[in-house]
């Protein structure tokens, strides 16, 4: 079996074979970066490193992927003060849309950021996953409020619009889960393609991800290009086959899709790894 170094030497590999190809139009192009970072918590568990430590690492993968251009950011259990710290780490040229879940600034965000020579934000909304979804509320049968950031982009190369959602479904409730996807697939919002970023807390198996492919299309399955890693979720562990982390999509082609290393090292940033995939605009 090949040592955990080892695997994350082939991955950044492929995905460096990837940013070295043929210069592309940045106009007619597209990448989507997702990862549940994990919040800050003051009493962190058995392998896991404070925020103070993970937050670099988490910016350095962002970074890294970004370095290619026109990527947009769906971030899930952020704390504002995490934001706060992300945005500082990513330079001046990073802008965001999100509250948080509890309303205002109170809560975990599931923040939308792009870099503003890249895109203009059209449009921007927040919707919260409950029967109530234009006030901060809770739904179903959820143990928390949820919400779904909705924006509409343009790139600034090329002037493509298109509409990202990023979305935190859920731990606990199995309706909810299923209920929330069947909100954002009847979304009438704007007209144009749709990606669809967040941690589903729901694997391919469950109703909730079988709701949502009805009306979208799972990155991992019809990317022409698939590298990296299976499972999305590791607990701060070294090996994991759990997927409960998307990219879906509607209204593009779909290029290439990844599962990327979630530590350095002998750090682990988060207890998810980060999704990613390209799009022809």
């Amino acid at each position: 079996m090949l040592a955990l170094s080892s695997i994350i030497l082939i991955v950044f590999t492929l995905l460096l074979n990837i940013t070295r190809a043929a210069p592309i139009d940045q106009g007619g192009h597209l990448q989507v970066y997702s990862n549940n970072i994990r919040f800050a918590t003051t009493t962190p568990g058995a392998a896991e490193k404070p925020w103070s430590d993970r937050k670099y690492d988490v910016v350095q993968s962002i970074k890294f992927f970004a370095s290619r251009g026109n990527t947009v950011v769906g971030l899930q259990e952020v704390l504002k003060s995490q934001l706060d710290d992300i945005l500082e780490l990513l330079g001046g040229d990073w802008a965001y849309y999100g509250v948080g879940r509890d309303g205002g600034e109170s809560g975990e965000y599931s923040p939308v950021l792009y870099d503003t020579t890249q895109f203009t934000l059209l449009d921007s909304k927040t919707l919260w996953l409950s029967e109530t979804p234009d006030v901060p509320s809770k739904g179903w049968d959820a143990a928390l409020p949820r919400i779904a950031t909705l924006t509409q982009l343009k790139t600034k190369s090329g002037g493509y619009t298109f509409n990202f959602y990023n979305t935190h479904l859920d731990h606990l409730g199995v309706v909810a889960r299923e209920k929330s996807m069947a909100l954002i697939a009847g979304l009438e919002w704007h007209d144009g393609p749709i990606l669809l970023s967040g941690d589903f807390n729901s694997p391919p198996t469950e109703d909730a991800y079988k709701e949502i492919s009805k009306y979208y299309s799972d990155t991992r399955l019809v990317s022409k290009i698939k590298y990296g890693f299976t499972g999305t979720y590791t607990g701060f562990q070294d090996e994991a086959d759990v997927i409960i982390d998307f990219i879906f999509v509607k209204g593009l082609d779909s290029d290439y899709y990844g599962v990327l290393p979630n530590g350095f090292e002998e750090l682990k940033f988060s207890d998810h790894r980060p999704v990613v995939a390209g799009f022809k605009l």
